[in-house]
């Protein structure tokens, strides 16, 4: 907690000093030293340019001398590259391999090493590269915030796993980012789903990163008092991040950017929630919750100076995109190309005569030099950079101004406050098909209240199209895993504590899981390719969406934690919820991948395709979040959290989910459309599915030579082919057979675990009676 204010104005002040240069894209020099190969350009290379060129050049170097006006000796640490010194700075990244290594061999996914070795791949590629001023600053601002004589070195190393928890968050944005806009460079070195064996592939690598960062955050800080509310403030910006960008899709829906949307408005909307707030508000907030401040008037005080931070800082960003060095940012600026709604678009259309609102109307977004540099000139001639210069001088002004005004007032010491809460207790429980139909009729209802009572109802315009994307995303299919989770609850808790009330909070996080689901399918869709899902086209194909639908998923992640906080928040065992999903994201992830990379191998190499192998990516990709995850949840909100009891729940869950692939695999090549609603695409994508492992392991060298030459090819005759193999190996019979074993095998386990965990074995044979014998 605070021991005086002046330690949140301290650090205040410091950010301020910090907005004196551009800490997105530069390194350790000012503004103006990132304008010098502009301005400073060789006798030689003026002698090219016609006199024009000479004066414009001469016109932009008149403003030089108003950018970041400060020298180098004058300026703090933070602004000279670093938010802290370079010792602080080596503390910091030494902590990262110790945070990969403790993602990559520990945990239940250590039995495939395959996955570990990629997501240590993907972690060392793509997080600490960069300035990591997002972390610095979460580490500096917890040093600067917390009483001196809690600084010990535990709570420091944790501060520095906190940072590198929000590089994380920023690392997903970016991947994100670039692979919705296509972008071919990061940080100086191309993007990571440019890398060999990535590409669409890198979709699921974002849903990897992710869950690696809350898998972190569950590893240092689950035992801490602030957990909860540093999981909300996470699972918060990533819904702010999404809506700023989705506002700023928006601006990009067509070839041509329709600039009469490019306004002021609209752009400091794009930049609050796309930056501003993770940028700058989830560090400090961070350091608060570390530091023991939760209360909500000091986070709205900090956060209203952090914005307008952000804020500027953006306008930098969009200044130095296009009057920036390359070699000094360390990317070529793009923002005039992509037609994107920058600082400098919206004040020249705001000062453009008709004539220069034509030149904008037919050069901007255009790839083409020529259109791009006039686009520059016409800033210049228009003034901007001067603008741009009045305006850094006066914005620093005001922001110190405020941080005085905001510091002022700020309380020294605060007491968490507690709520004790109090459930009724006289409901019955629902018949099967009964709360099927209850629990449909549930999410028009649930989706209205997120659109309305949550982070989505700052912007209507998101709000509306998320509600959108989750009624497209979430129509059709059985609901298997969302009912799970409503049927685990009504079974495993006491009769006498089933509410109305705990019922319908069953349905909210069976819906959540549902969300889940939706979640993995958009993702899935976009990097096999798929054109259908559940009777409809998939959600990327629509005409308004295209990778758009990266951005959406991400809509979809955040709707789920931003339910689980409005239904579950009260819930005691709300933090190991939200745990729970996170694992069932990180396990999904490594499925993910696992069955991706084996799509994507070499061609003729079926080495992999074994029973071992087919089993864990059933195990990753399905079991854990189709059956674990709902059994579970409905455990705990059944106020249960037995290590013993969750542990075997999920064996039997992780037999059931084995069984339910195995039968996807089958419904895939020998399933009937109008039944499953979708068409199959297994074999043409070469996975390693239930029927391809059984095929290799019984063919002879000839019937091999077949599969090897038909199998991935989408042929129809080649596919064709392939199922008359399966059908001459008489797969359809074995896969009867041993359906019905694996059946035997769950109920054996069902009632040996009854005995041992005290669990019904009614939960788990209703699960088996769902899905024995489907047909979609």
């Amino acid at each position: 907690m605070f021991s005086t204010k002046k330690s949140v104005e301290k650090f205040l002040h410091l950010y301020k000093n910090e907005l004196r240069r551009h800490i997105s894209k530069t390194t350790s020099v000012t503004n103006s030293d990132a304008m010098v190969p502009r301005l400073d350009q060789s006798n030689v290379t003026l002698k090219q340019n016609d006199d024009a060129g000479s004066k414009r050049l001469l016109k932009l170097q008149k403003y030089h001398r108003f950018l970041s006006t400060l020298t180098s000796q004058q300026m703090p640490l933070a602004a000279r590259g670093l938010a802290v010194s370079k010792d602080q700075s080596r503390e910091f990244m030494a902590c990262f391999p110790d945070i990969v290594r403790d993602l990559t061999e520990t945990g239940k996914h250590i039995d495939v090493p395959e996955a570990s070795k990629w997501l240590a791949k993907l972690l060392q590629y793509t997080v600490p590269n960069g300035k990591k001023n997002r972390g610095l600053a979460t580490v500096l601002a917890y040093k600067m915030l917390e009483k001196q004589d809690n600084l010990t070195p535990e709570n420091i190393h944790l501060a520095n796993i906190m940072g590198w928890c929000t590089e994380m968050f920023h690392t997903h944005q970016m991947l994100a980012i670039d692979m919705m806009e296509g972008a071919e460079m990061r940080r100086g070195v191309p993007c990571w789903h440019r890398q060999p064996n990535v590409g669409l592939g890198g979709i699921n690598d974002l849903a990897l990163v992710n869950a690696a960062m809350c898998s972190t955050l569950k590893r240092y800080f689950s035992n801490k008092p602030y957990y909860k509310n540093v999981l909300e403030m996470f699972n918060e910006m990533l819904v702010k991040c999404s809506i700023g960008h989705y506002l700023e899709l928006q601006m990009k829906k067509t070839d041509k950017p329709d600039l009469s949307l490019f306004t002021m408005d609209k752009y400091e909307a794009i930049t609050k929630y796309k930056t501003s707030y993770y940028t700058f508000q989830m560090p400090v907030g961070l350091a608060l919750l570390m530091a023991g401040v939760d209360d909500p008037e000091t986070h709205r005080q900090a956060k209203t100076i952090l914005l307008e931070m952000g804020e500027f800082f953006q306008i930098q960003d969009d200044f130095l995109d296009c009057f920036g060095d390359p070699a000094v940012t360390g990317k070529t600026g793009t923002d005039i190309q992509d037609g994107k709604c920058t600082w400098l678009a919206v004040v020249a259309l705001q000062r453009a005569t008709f004539a220069q609102r034509q030149l904008m109307e037919e050069h901007y977004a255009s790839t083409k030099p020529e259109d791009v540099q006039k686009i520059k000139d016409l800033y210049e001639e228009l003034q901007l950079p001067h603008t741009y210069s009045v305006y850094e001088e006066a914005t620093y002004d005001l922001l110190r101004t405020q941080i005085q005004q905001v510091t002022r007032g700020l309380p020294h010491d605060f007491v968490p406050q507690q709520q004790s809460y109090k459930m009724s207790t006289n409901a019955s429980i629902s018949e099967m098909q009964r709360e099927r139909e209850t629990f449909q009729d549930f999410l028009p209802g649930l989706i209205d209240t997120l659109m309305t009572q949550s982070k989505f109802a700052d912007i209507p315009e998101v709000a509306v199209w998320t509600k959108e994307v989750l009624l497209y995303n979430l129509q059709g299919g059985k609901k298997t895993r969302g009912l799970t989770a409503t049927y685990a609850y009504e079974t495993l808790e006491r009769p006498e504590n089933i509410t109305e009330e705990t019922l319908k909070v069953s349905r909210a996080m069976g819906w959540c899981v549902e969300m889940l689901h939706a979640y993995f399918l958009v993702m899935d869709d976009i990097m096999d390719g798929s054109t259908k899902r559940r009777g409809m086209p998939c959600w990327h194909l629509r005409p308004d969406v295209g990778l758009g639908a990266i951005n959406d998923s991400i809509l979809i992640n955040a709707s789920i934690y931003e339910t689980l906080n409005k239904n579950c928040g009260h819930l005691p065992l709300y933090r190991n919820i939200v745990d729970l999903f996170n694992e069932a994201i990180l396990y999904t992830s490594v499925g993910q991948h696992l069955d991706y990379t084996m799509a994507h191998r070499n061609k003729n190499d079926y080495s992999l395709f074994t029973i071992e192998r087919y089993s864990s990516i059933v195990k990753y990709k399905t079991a854990y979040y189709s059956y674990k995850l709902p059994v579970c949840l409905g455990l705990l909100l059944a106020n249960n959290a037995d290590q013993e009891t969750h542990k075997r729940a999920e064996e039997i869950c992780l037999q059931i989910g084995h069984l339910y692939q195995m039968q996807d695999d089958f419904i895939d090549c020998f399933g009937v459309e109008k039944v499953t609603g979708k068409i199959g695409t297994d074999i043409q994508e070469g996975k390693c599915s239930w029927l391809a492992v059984q095929a290799l392991q019984r063919c002879s060298p000839n019937q091999r030579k077949v599969f090897v030459a038909c199998y991935g090819s989408s042929e129809p005759a080649h596919i064709e082919r392939i199922k008359q193999l399966y059908n001459d190996l008489e797969l359809p019979a074995i896969y009867q057979a041993e359906e019905r074993a694996r059946y035997d095998s769950v109920v054996h386990s069902v009632r040996n675990l009854a005995e041992i965990a005290c669990m019904p074995p009614d939960l788990f044979l209703k699960l088996l009676d769902m899905i024995y014998e489907r047909k979609n």
